[in-house]
């Protein structure tokens, strides 16, 4: 997108006191992210799809030090910018598999703590301490971890609180009933799919980017649209490609 193209983008976000920003699927969610550069909180919507995987993850494999480190990577890298795979993850996992043996300082050193913590513990409390111990050290802006945040913050919370219960099953079904009473609701700027602003209204709304690949002629994606187009209590904005637009607007 050109300059010219993004300023009147930048303008209305700027400028507006609340903004729903919608767009079709993650992966878009993600790039409008850093679009914005991560000025707005992602809406996570009323699941936990992550957390989910987590815990299928740790109730799959329990007591097993190296499977409990590949949960903790799978959800760390799902809800996380800047965990790379070369730069922590392959290193935290050999500290695993090798029991934490040799002296590290540095950047390594803060990745065997935390796998330290999952051989100690190779369940979902060891992977609670080792996500609070890890939101610690990107809080502080620790050597290694600065270009590190937490994208899907409450999930990431939500995980970190699955070690006050007994079993990660147990945890996951009370976080799932606290949710469904607590009602939350997005920030005053936010960025979601438009498939969990389903229930959701705003006073404004912006979609991008209204294209081919993301808003096809086909019934589903019909339906998509509409979701999205009906969000906005106040003002829509829609952001349509120019070389390949949506076939369900008619220029």
């Amino acid at each position: 997108m050109s300059r010219e193209d993004r300023l009147p983008i930048a303008t209305l976000a700027n400028k507006s006191n609340q903004l729903l920003v919608l767009t079709a699927g993650n992966d878009r969610v993600d790039h409008l992210n850093a679009f914005f550069n991560r000025s707005m909180r992602i809406w996570e919507g009323h699941s936990r799809d992550d957390l989910s995987a987590l815990v299928r993850d740790v109730e799959r494999n329990p007591g097993r030090a190296a499977d409990m480190a590949d949960a903790f990577l799978a959800f760390v890298t799902a809800t996380c910018k800047g965990f790379t795979g070369s730069g922590h993850g392959q290193r935290l996992r050999e500290e695993v598999v090798d029991g934490c043996s040799k002296p590290r300082r540095g950047l390594p050193s803060h990745l065997q703590s935390l796998a330290r913590t999952l051989l100690e513990n190779p369940d979902h409390k060891g992977i609670s301490i080792a996500l609070l111990q890890l939101k610690g050290l990107i809080a502080s802006k620790t050597a290694g971890f600065t270009a590190m945040s937490i994208d899907l913050k409450s999930e990431f919370h939500d995980a970190i609180k699955l070690g006050d219960f007994l079993t990660a099953k147990d945890g996951l079904a009370e976080i799932n009933r606290r949710r469904t009473f607590s009602h939350p609701e997005p920030w005053k700027k936010s960025i979601s799919t438009v498939h969990k602003s389903k229930g959701l209204e705003c006073e404004n709304a912006l979609m991008m980017m209204c294209d081919r690949h993301s808003f096809s002629s086909t019934e589903y994606k019909r339906r998509l649209m509409y979701v999205g187009l009906s969000r906005a209590k106040k003002s829509l904005t829609l952001i349509v490609c120019r070389e390949n637009p949506t076939p369900l607007f008619a220029f």
